[in-house]
């Protein structure tokens, strides 16, 4: 039994670490290209690939990483009020 999950979690590994190298190639071969890329394209690549090793690394990972709002934060985000004006409402 100890073996079995010894192997299943090795071979976690070796995927998650698969994955990291494929990302890191894509991001290369993007930021090679990068000085072609305006940045909203850049933030869209970075965003992916960071959802990219979220995913790889397992779904135990991304219920940490991801930010939770507070029912104002949400409220505020529906009406449309900015930050700043809710930041000055609380002092």
């Amino acid at each position: 039994m100890v073996s079995s999950l010894h192997h299943s979690h090795i071979l976690k590994m070796r995927t998650a670490v698969a994955v990291a190298i494929l990302v890191l190639v894509a991001m290369t071969a993007v930021l090679t290209r990068a000085q072609e890329l305006k940045y909203p394209e850049r933030e869209v690549v970075a965003d992916m690939a960071a959802q990219i090793l979220r995913v790889a690394l397992g779904p135990w990972d991304t219920v940490a990483t991801v930010p939770r709002k507070r029912n104002s934060e949400l409220i505020n985000s529906l009406l449309g009020i900015p930050k700043v004006m809710n930041d000055a409402g609380r002092r």
